[in-house]
C-alpha cells in the first residue's frame, strides 16, 4: 500500500484520518515560499509503473479535494479543464472544446486525446484522464524536446490552482527542509554568481569553510573537478552540499593571487543562524537591530537570544528593531512565536480553509515590552508579513518601509513515495483586524519610498515594485472565504529618498548607508521618550509619533524635497506633496508603439492618458509588462492630469535581447501614489521582425608558440596565441561577434586582447581570433584554466564555456604567502 503523509512544524495540532486507502496524518506546516517559487523535479530514467502512477495520481487528487484552500476548484471537471488550459498555454499544443468533450492536440505529429468531461465525470475519470495525458505528453514532448515524466503533468494540474501548489521531487523536498530546518551537510559559505564564477559572500563562522581560511569574495573555479566558470548557482550548491563526512574537494582564486589554491574540505552539519543582530548607537544607549533572513525552526530561540544578550549589555537598550525585508516567509508557528514575544494579548493571526483557526497572544516567560519598530520591503512575504500585521494592528510597532508582497495563503507538505512531497494551498491568513492580506500586502505605518538617481525616467523606484503576489499567474483571490476585503489601512505618513542604486539586500547594507534602519532608530528614539501605553501594555506607536512629529517628521522633510526636486529637474514630472485619494471613477489609456528605433531593441510609445473623473489624478505612473514569456515590467512616472484633461507623452520601452516570435504582447497599467489603480489593464502588441536563436560550438587551442620547448603546453616565459574558434551550428547569420578569454589562471599568465571582432559567421560556418597569452618567468600551476565568452546580436544569453592547457611548473607556492589556505 502506498502512504503519504503531511508533515508540521511545532506548532498547533495533530490528528489522522483515512482518505479512501490513503493515511494521512495531519500535522500543520507553511513553507518559506517567497510566492515565486516554480515547480523543480528531475527527470529520472526509471518512472513508476503505471500501476504506481494511477495510484499516485488518484491520492494527488484526493488530498487536493480534501485540503485546498478553495473547494470550488476542486471539482474534476475543473481540474481537468484548468490543466489542460494551462498546458495549451505554456506549450505547443492545441486545446479545442466542444459541450461535452475537450480536445488537446499535438501540432507536432497531429496526435489527439479526447476527454468527455458531462455531469457525471467523477473523480475516478480524472485520475484515468491525467494518466493518459501523462503518456501523450511524454510523447509530445519526446517529438521535441526529449523525455519527460508524469510529474510535469502533476505540476501542470498543481499551478493551475495557484502559483504556490506544486509537486517536489526528492531533492526539491530537501531543499525546502533544509531552508525551514537551518541546518544542512555542507561546507558553511554563502555563494552567490559574480562575473561568471561562483563567489563567496561570507562563510559561516565554524564551519569547514571558514576554519580553512575562505574569505568573502574569493572565487571557487571548480567542486570536486567540476568546473564552475558559466555554470548556474543551483547545479553548484547541490554538489557542495552532501553526507556529513564526505570529502570536497575545491580550486579557488583570490584577487592578486599569483596561482589557485587546492583544498579539501569534509562536510560538516552547518547550522544557518536566521537572525542576524547589531547595535546601533543612539542618544542615551543603542538600539538592537535584529534582522530574520527566514522563518526557521530555530528563529524564536534564536530572537530571543539576541534581545537577552542585548539586555545584559553594560549600555542602554532602548528598544529594537526588528529588519523583515527581502524575508521571503517560513515556518507559520515561528511568525505566530515571534509575534507573541511583542504582544502580551490580542490576535496574532487567523486561518481559514476548510478549519478556521485563530492564533492568540499570550503572557508567557519572556515578553519584551520595549519599543517596536519593524522593517518591510516589497519581498517581505508571508511569514514576514503576519508579523508586521500583528504588531501593526495591535498598535504594538511602527511599520516603515514600504508595502510588502501580498501573499496571504498558508501552504503545507505532504510526504509522497519516492521521497516526493505535494506543496499545497490550505488556507488563507488574515490579520488581527480581519483584513487579508492576499495581493494587498502590509502597507507601513511610514513609507519611506526610494528614488533612484537614475538619467531614464524607468523604474525610478524599482524594478521589481510590481512583481508581486497580484501579478502572479492563478493567484487566489482576495478573500471568497470572508474576513474584510477592503485593502489595509493605508500609510500615515509618506516620504521619498534619493538613493544611488536601491540594495535589495538590505542584510549586508551598513548602518551608516542605510536610511531606513537609521530612521527606524531614529523613531525607537521617540517611543521610548514618550512610551505611552494602554491598560494591556500595548505601546500606542503612532500616537507617539504625532506627539513628537516635530522630531521625526519633518526630519524626512529635507529627503522629500530632494527627491521631488530631482524627479521634477531631471524629467520635467511634477510630483505633489500631497496625499491623494486613489478612487478613479472613469479613466482611459490609449498607446501607440509603431516605431522602433533602428539598430536597438527599444521602442518609442506614445501615451495618452484621458481623465473623465470628478476629481485630479497626481502622483500618477504608467507601468507596462510584458506577456508570460518575458515577465518584464517597466514603470513610468506621468506626474499630474487635471480632471476634464489629457495628459500624453512618449516613453522609451526595452525589449527582451531576443525573441522567436512575430510579435510582443503588453499589458499597461496606471498606479497611483505608487499602488495599481485597480484600472484594467490595457493589452496590445508589437509586430516585430521575428530574431531566430544562434547555436554556437567553442574550441580552443594553442598555436604561434614562442619561447617553449613542449607543443601545446605553457611554460615559463612563454608567449604564445590561444585560436579560439567559433562554429555556427544554426541556420541563421551571426553578426558582431565577440569572444573574450577569461583568465582564471592568476597572476602567472596574462592575456591580451583578441586582434579583431567577427563581423559575421554564416550557417556552418566556422571563423577563429587569435588571442595572446604570455606566461610569467615562474609558472606554479600544471593546469592552466581558461573561460571563454561569446557573445552575438541575435545570441542571449551569452556563451560561456571552460577550457584548459596543460603547464609545466618550475616554482612552488611561497611558504610566506599570507593568505595560504591551509586544508581541514
Amino acid at each position: 500500500m502506498m502512504r503519504s503523509r503531511l508533515v508540521k512544524g511545532m506548532m498547533c495540532y495533530g490528528f489522522s484520518f483515512v482518505i479512501a486507502w490513503v493515511v494521512v496524518q495531519f500535522l500543520h506546516q507553511s513553507v518559506s515560499d517567497h510566492g515565486r517559487v516554480e515547480p523543480s523535479y528531475k527527470i529520472r530514467e526509471s518512472d513508476l509503473d503505471a500501476f504506481e502512477t494511477k495510484f499516485l495520481a488518484d491520492s494527488i487528487v484526493a488530498i487536493i479535494q480534501n485540503y485546498y484552500v478553495d473547494k470550488n476548484r476542486t471539482s474534476p471537471q475543473y481540474l481537468l479543464s484548468s490543466t489542460l488550459k494551462d498546458m495549451a498555454k505554456k506549450t505547443n499544443l492545441t486545446l479545442k472544446a466542444d459541450q461535452e468533450s475537450l480536445h488537446l492536440v499535438s501540432p507536432e505529429n497531429n496526435a489527439s486525446l479526447r476527454f468527455s468531461t458531462g455531469e457525471k465525470y467523477l473523480k475516478e475519470d480524472l485520475v484515468r484522464d491525467l494518466v493518459d495525458l501523462g503518456k501523450f505528453y511524454s510523447l509530445y514532448r519526446q517529438d521535441i524536446n526529449g523525455p519527460t515524466d508524469y510529474r510535469e503533468v502533476v505540476n501542470f494540474l498543481l499551478s493551475s490552482l495557484d502559483p504556490h501548489s506544486a509537486l517536489l521531487d526528492e531533492y526539491a523536498y530537501k531543499e525546502l527542509r533544509q531552508g525551514t530546518e537551518g541546518s544542512f551537510g555542507g561546507l558553511g559559505v554563502v555563494v552567490g554568481i559574480k562575473d561568471s564564477l561562483l563567489t563567496v559572500i561570507k562563510p559561516i563562522p565554524g564551519s569547514p569553510a571558514a576554519k580553512a581560511g575562505i574569505r568573502k569574495g574569493d572565487k571557487i573555479l571548480s567542486i570536486n573537478s567540476v568546473n564552475t566558470y558559466g555554470a548556474t548557482l543551483d547545479s553548484l550548491v547541490e554538489h557542495m552540499r552532501g553526507k556529513v563526512g564526505t570529502v570536497v574537494d575545491l580550486n579557488l582564486i583570490r584577487k592578486g593571487d599569483y596561482s589557485p589554491s587546492y583544498l579539501s574540505l569534509k562536510r560538516e552539519i552547518i547550522q544557518v543562524d536566521s537572525v542576524l543582530s547589531t547595535h546601533i548607537p543612539v542618544q542615551n544607549g543603542f538600539v538592537l537591530r535584529a534582522a530574520i533572513e527566514s522563518f526557521t525552526a530555530k528563529t524564536t530561540t534564536e530572537l530571543k537570544l539576541a534581545i537577552k544578550k542585548a539586555m545584559i549589555s553594560p549600555e542602554n537598550l532602548i528598544g529594537i528593531v526588528l529588519d523583515l525585508r527581502s524575508n521571503p516567509g517560513g515556518l507559520l508557528d515561528q511568525a505566530v512565536q515571534v509575534s507573541d514575544i511583542f504582544l502580551r494579548k490580542g490576535k496574532i493571526v487567523s486561518t481559514r480553509g476548510r478549519r478556521h483557526e485563530v492564533e492568540r497572544a499570550g503572557v508567557g516567560y519572556f515578553e519584551f515590552d520595549m519599543p517596536v519598530v519593524v522593517l518591510i520591503s516589497p519581498e517581505s512575504a508571508s511569514a514576514s508579513e503576519i508579523v508586521a500585521g500583528a504588531l501593526k494592528d495591535n498598535n504594538r510597532a511602527v511599520v516603515i518601509g514600504q508595502p510588502s508582497f501580498g501573499k496571504g495563503s498558508v501552504q503545507t507538505i505532504f510526504e509522497l513515495p519516492g521521497a516526493q512531497a505535494l506543496k499545497l494551498t490550505i488556507a488563507r491568513y488574515y490579520t488581527p483586524s480581519g483584513v487579508s492580506i492576499q495581493n494587498m500586502g502590509i502597507v507601513p505605518d511610514i513609507w519611506l519610498q526610494p528614488i533612484q538617481r537614475k538619467r531614464t525616467n524607468i523604474n525610478l523606484m524599482g524594478s521589481s515594485r510590481f512583481r508581486n503576489e497580484r501579478s502572479l499567474e492563478h493567484s487566489l483571490d482576495l478573500s471568497p472565504l470572508g474576513g474584510v476585503n477592503r485593502p489595509p489601512v493605508r500609510y500615515k505618513i509618506k516620504s521619498f529618498y534619493l538613493v544611488d542604486e536601491i540594495n535589495l539586500s538590505p542584510l549586508d547594507s551598513v548602518v551608516t548607508g542605510d536610511f531606513e534602519l537609521r530612521y527606524g532608530a531614529q523613531v525607537i528614539g521617540l517611543l521610548a521618550k514618550y512610551n505611552i501605553a494602554d491598560s494591556v501594555g500595548n505601546l500606542f506607536s503612532m500616537h507617539n509619533i504625532k506627539a513628537g512629529e516635530g522630531s521625526v517628521i519633518h526630519s524626512l522633510a529635507q529627503k522629500n524635497a530632494e527627491a521631488l526636486a530631482f524627479i521634477e529637474e531631471q524629467f520635467g514630472v511634477k510630483w505633489s506633496t500631497e496625499r491623494q485619494a486613489p478612487v478613479i471613477s472613469k479613466l482611459s489609456i490609449d498607446l501607440n508603439a509603431n516605431e522602433s528605433l533602428s539598430g536597438t531593441n527599444t521602442y518609442k510609445v506614445k501615451w495618452v492618458l484621458d481623465n473623465f473623473g470628478e476629481i485630479d489624478l497626481d502622483r500618477a505612473s504608467l507601468y507596462i509588462q510584458y506577456d508570460d514569456a518575458f515577465k518584464d515590467t517597466f514603470e513610468f512616472l506621468i506626474g499630474s492630469v487635471k480632471k476634464g484633461s489629457k495628459g500624453q507623452g512618449e516613453v522609451m520601452l526595452p525589449l527582451p535581447d531576443y525573441h522567436a516570435k512575430k510579435d510582443i504582447s503588453f499589458k499597461a497599467w496606471l498606479a497611483i501614489d505608487g499602488r495599481p489603480s485597480g484600472l484594467a489593464g490595457e493589452e496590445f502588441s508589437f509586430p516585430i521582425r521575428s530574431k531566430s536563436l544562434l547555436n554556437f560550438s567553442v574550441d580552443a587551442n594553442i598555436v604561434n608558440e614562442v619561447g617553449g620547448i613542449v607543443d601545446s603546453s605553457l611554460e615559463p616565459n612563454e608567449h604564445v596565441d590561444i585560436r579560439v574558434t567559433v562554429t555556427n551550428k544554426s541556420k541563421h547569420f551571426a553578426k558582431n561577434v565577440e569572444v573574450g578569454l577569461v583568465n582564471l589562471s592568476g597572476d602567472q599568465i596574462r592575456v591580451g586582447s583578441p586582434n579583431s571582432k567577427i563581423e559575421e559567421i554564416g550557417p556552418g560556418e566556422s571563423r577563429f581570433l587569435l588571442i595572446p597569452v604570455a606566461v610569467e618567468n615562474q609558472l606554479m600551476s600544471s593546469a592552466l584554466d581558461f573561460g571563454i565568452n561569446v557573445g552575438a546580436e541575435n545570441l542571449s544569453p551569452t556563451l560561456k564555456s571552460h577550457v584548459n592547457f596543460s603547464g609545466i611548473p618550475n616554482a612552488n607556492l611561497p611558504a610566506s604567502r599570507d593568505n595560504l589556505l591551509q586544508a581541514h
